[in-house]
């Protein structure tokens, strides 16, 4: 819950590598639900489209969780949630 409210210090609008240096960043969960929870967060509060290496670095642990992070996405892809062109960028799917 703590984690969840600490969300609004990382993102803005330059989203990118930018997205550790705008305050603290978030411990990476170790559930794999919550793992989930907050890569999407990251995504929701970017206004642009993030490698999976940029939203690694808005965690504590930053490029350590890049293969977990990238697992995430590329599951949330799979579901539909997050859409990338071309493997290396992803967004979050607008709801139409």
């Amino acid at each position: 819950p703590q984690e969840l409210a600490e969300l609004d210090l990382v993102g803005g609008s330059s989203g990118g590598s930018d997205m550790a240096a705008k305050g603290e960043r978030l411990s990476f969960s170790p559930n794999e639900m919550e793992q989930t929870a907050l890569v999407i967060a990251l995504l929701q509060m970017s206004n642009e489209a993030l490698s999976a290496d940029a939203v690694a670095m808005g965690f504590k642990q930053g490029r350590r969780v890049l293969p977990k992070v990238e697992a995430v996405l590329a599951a949330s892809v799979r579901m539909g949630l997050v859409s990338s062109g071309d493997g290396k960028l992803f967004t979050l799917r607008k709801v139409a």
